[in-house]
């Protein structure tokens, strides 16, 4: 299914497009190279059906040839948000060159008259999405081998266990993931622990007892309820993913997040690390669980970029 929401437009009309919910980042300095660009927006489906949760947009300048392309996933918990959400983010890594794509996915939970459907289907729906952009390469200009996924929050997770789980056709050059939900079993242990103790340097709130249960919901069980769930719950952790071949990772992670356990980004490069996988970790400090900390309009952000176009060059 093809459902083209907009004609070819210049970047000179990005009021337009942020007027149709299509774009948030503000135009390219003058005389940039991407002013020039033309941009396409343009909505797929890759489930090979009509699902509206297995659709992607398409931000691609139908011009470019052989680009680098990147995958972007928003977060919600596994149970919510939608792709608008990313819109912004993806316009950003448009403007940066790459050609962008925006994946929505299956949800966990019961939503607008739509069963939820456990984990691993986020996973996998994403994996398809992957597959479905690697043979349309020369549709959008791209070379199937470079490209890259990025996530927030739970989507960060989720770019996570999709880079770590590639390979062949699948497989990725980079994985960037800001706030992301890199270790669940980390978030179940703080969320459950005493409120005076915490667990390992954090502490509960309600924003990671909210994210906790909505994991267990993914789930469909607890942790450690009994055999058939720890099984479950370990194909759940991407760190139990990690190989010596995998591309390499960067992370954000504020250290004032109230719902990811700030612990989390050094605990995954110490895994990473031993493993042998390239990767870095930036930490925000006093930074809240927020996109922002990677696309901070400065230095973090220009890191990232400079990073993803060195690993799809």
């Amino acid at each position: 299914m093809t459902n083209h929401r907009t004609a070819p437009l210049t970047l000179l009309v990005s009021a337009l497009l942020i007027s149709q919910g299509l774009a948030h980042a503000a135009p390219p300095e003058r005389g940039s190279p991407e002013a020039a660009a033309v941009l396409t927006i343009a909505t797929y489906n890759y489930g090979g059906g009509n699902d509206p949760e297995q659709t992607l947009d398409a931000y691609y300048d139908k011009a470019a040839s052989s680009r680098p392309w990147i995958a972007v996933i928003h977060g919600g918990s596994w149970a919510a948000g939608t792709k608008a959400a990313s819109a912004a983010s993806a316009r950003k890594f448009q403007l940066a060159g790459f050609q962008v794509f925006n994946v929505e996915y299956r949800k966990t939970s019961d939503h607008d008259s739509r069963p939820g459907v456990p984990w691993s289907s986020q996973r996998d729906d994403v994996i398809r999405a992957v597959n479905w952009i690697r043979a349309r390469a020369a549709q959008f200009g791209t070379v199937a081998n470079r490209g890259a996924v990025y996530g927030f929050s739970a989507g960060g997770h989720l770019a996570m266990t999709v880079g770590l789980t590639g390979n062949g056709s699948t497989k990725v050059r980079a994985i960037v993931s800001a706030s992301g939900v890199l270790q669940p079993h980390r978030l179940q242990d703080v969320a459950d622990s005493d409120p005076a103790v915490g667990h390992g340097g954090n502490y509960p709130t309600v924003a990671n007892r909210t994210l906790a249960r909505w994991a267990a919901v993914a789930m469909r069980c607890p942790r450690l309820a009994w055999a058939d769930c720890s099984r479950r719950w370990d194909a759940f952790l991407p760190e139990n993913l990690i190989s010596s071949d995998d591309p390499p990772a960067m992370m954000f992670q504020g250290t004032a997040d109230a719902a990811v356990p700030s612990q989390t980004g050094r605990a995954f490069s110490y895994w990473l690390s031993r493993k042998g996988v390239e990767n870095s970790l930036t930490e925000c400090v006093n930074w809240p669980h927020t996109e922002a900390c990677a696309f901070d309009g400065g230095a973090r952000q220009a890191k990232m970029i400079a990073f993803l176009k060195k690993k799809t060059a």
